[in-house]
């Protein structure tokens, strides 16, 4: 199975803390009241996109995620499951950055990126 087949599957735990929140922020942030069905499936289907566009193990640079602000690449969440560290957002790397999860992957990506220009 592909990983990007995959990457829905959590632990109910973290189904409900981290995918059910990242899902119903959208949402919420409007009330539940002046949602409308179609906006709801709209952003559960980017959503989902999105999660299976991170978790794919390809870049794709035509992705209508990446004009998007501080929103991240493959390469970026790969990383996470690469070293099991750091960098847990999959769309917005604004969190990251705010928390300090990225500081490895940076201090890494320097290294290897330094080694490339040699």
């Amino acid at each position: 199975m592909s990983p990007s087949m995959a990457c829905e599957y959590a632990h109910p735990l973290e189904f409900l803390i981290s995918n059910s929140i990242a899902v119903g922020i959208g949402p919420l942030i409007y009330g539940r009241a002046s949602v409308h069905y179609v906006t709801l499936f709209t952003w559960i289907i980017f959503r989902i996109i999105n999660t299976l566009d991170a978790h794919s193990g390809y870049d794709f640079p035509w992705m209508p995620f990446k004009t998007i602000p501080f929103s991240t690449n493959q390469q970026y969440h790969d990383y996470h499951h690469l070293k099991n560290i750091g960098n847990y957002s999959a769309f917005f790397s604004f969190w990251d950055m705010i928390t300090g999860n990225q500081s490895k992957y940076l201090k890494d990506y320097k290294k290897i990126y330094a080694k490339k220009v040699d």
